[in-house]
């Protein structure tokens, strides 16, 4: 159950870094970058407390 779990955390929150990842590539060069690291760094930040979420005792 908590290896089910763990897995859905992780495809989600990857997923989530992933998409922040090719929205940040389809931006334009001259637009903010740094909002657009901020939502990668930001995305690459929850995994933990997501991992932290799924796996803490009841």
């Amino acid at each position: 159950m908590y290896a089910m779990a763990t897995l859905i955390t992780l495809f989600v929150a990857g997923g989530g870094a992933l998409h922040a990842i090719f929205w940040a590539q389809t931006l334009r060069r001259e637009q903010k970058t740094a909002q657009a690291w901020a939502v990668i760094l930001l995305a690459l930040g929850l995994l933990p407390l997501a991992v932290y979420l799924v796996l803490r005792p009841y």
